[in-house]
């Protein structure tokens, strides 16, 4: 697996503490989001 740089480290932080998700599980699903969004506009 490649590691990419996330530069909203504290936002996403916040966001893992208030959810009790991971930081990971996060990142994957805004992802996953943004292909499914992408794909729609084909």
């Amino acid at each position: 697996m490649i590691r990419s740089q996330i530069y909203e480290r504290s936002s996403l932080k916040i966001i893992s503490e208030e959810t009790g998700r991971t930081q990971s599980d996060l990142i994957r699903e805004a992802i996953d989001s943004l292909i499914i969004r992408i794909q729609e506009k084909k």
